[in-house]
């Protein structure tokens, strides 16, 4: 497959030279991986996040769930911390940061229909109230224009 692809780029005469580096041995690229994954975020973002998958831990713990990321409890999970605090769904992201690579299904279950409806509802609950200023009346343009 391999020199269908250099072909179809013209670079027949590079099939044996794919590269000005050396190969690395696959043990030190996925450390190099994991060591450019886990710095990806900034300092204050990943206490943030830390915060994020303990109250998730911990939400899951003492109700006796499994921490698999299913929409179902995903839902339930932002239901229970929508009730305590506004910031809920901005939890789930902390969460989804670390739980990610032991749920590789997080980002499916988190797209789910039910868990997109129990967000927006959250949000709508725990919103402030608009307070919007009272309508331009014709009074208010005559003052302004006798000044």
């Amino acid at each position: 497959m391999e020199k269908v692809l250099l072909d179809a780029l013209g670079e027949q005469k590079r099939s044996t030279q794919c590269s000005a580096h050396p190969a690395m041995d696959l043990k030190e690229l996925d450390t190099l991986v994991h060591f450019l994954q886990s710095h990806s975020i900034e300092k204050s973002t990943k206490q943030n996040y830390s915060t994020g998958v303990r109250d998730y831990i911990c939400f899951c713990t003492i109700h006796n769930l499994p921490l698999d990321a299913t929409p179902t409890t995903l839902s339930r999970y932002i239901a229970f911390t929508s009730k305590h605090i506004a910031s809920g769904p901005k939890y789930l992201s902390g969460a989804r940061h670390y739980l990610k690579q032991f749920y590789p299904h997080f980002d499916v279950s988190r797209s789910d229909p039910l868990v997109q409806a129990t967000i927006r509802r959250s949000k709508k609950i725990r919103a402030d109230p608009v307070h919007r200023k009272p309508p331009l009346r014709i009074l208010h343009i005559e003052l302004a224009y006798s000044n």
